[in-house]
């Protein structure tokens, strides 16, 4: 799937990074490895980290013991998968690392009218739980909005013109050459479509 890059605000090398929230670990993957591409993209190195085992949708460059993850980049990204409360993630306890921010993704950083314009209700949710995030874990925490991690939009318009194809494939029919066209195009713009026009940092 080919989500929007996210983008980091200021780095101050070596920084180490925690992506969790409030969503399935598959999300929570897929946004460490979103943000790392936002990382290399300002030029800083980047590795993305998973504590014990990760899963087959990880997009961790290293796992297992994190006493043994190689921090020698410029920043280090630990994928703790979805939050379970207190200090335990999925993939463990809150490992003793010099954390310097946590990205957290919840549905409470969703704009109910826009990103600029948050009502007061919106304010007081988020207010209440990065207190409570920061009571919990202790760590400098940014709530991110879910909607981040869409699929691009080409990816959106191949995957709803797929079952176009395997219809005409079940079939024995040949696929139209107009929907051949149409599914290389949003191909060819899978690249354009990845950068936002506005660049949105997450911190």
């Amino acid at each position: 799937m080919y989500s929007r890059v996210l983008y980091p605000g200021e780095i101050d090398p070596p920084t180490t990074i925690m992506v969790s929230g409030s969503l399935y670990s598959a999300q929570v993957s897929q946004a460490a490895g979103a943000l790392a591409e936002g990382v290399r993209s300002r030029g800083y190195s980047c590795t993305v980290c998973c504590p014990g085992v990760s899963r087959t949708f990880s997009r961790a460059d290293q796992q297992g013991n994190y006493e043994d993850f190689d921090t020698t980049f410029d920043v280090t990204i630990v994928d703790m998968g979805q939050y379970l409360g207190g200090t335990g993630f999925r993939q463990g306890g809150l490992p003793d690392l010099a954390f310097d921010r946590c990205v957290f993704f919840t549905p409470v950083a969703e704009p109910a009218i826009a990103f600029s314009e948050p009502m007061d209700f919106e304010l007081e949710q988020r207010r209440s739980v990065s207190v409570r995030l920061q009571a919990n874990l202790g760590i400098n925490t940014h709530l991110a909005a879910p909607s981040l991690l869409r699929q691009a939009g080409s990816q959106q318009m191949l995957s709803a013109s797929s079952n176009e194809v395997l219809y005409y494939l079940e079939n024995g029919e040949p696929v139209p050459q107009s929907l051949v066209d149409e599914r290389a195009l949003f191909h060819g713009q899978m690249g354009s479509d990845r950068v936002p026009q506005l660049e949105r940092t997450l911190w």
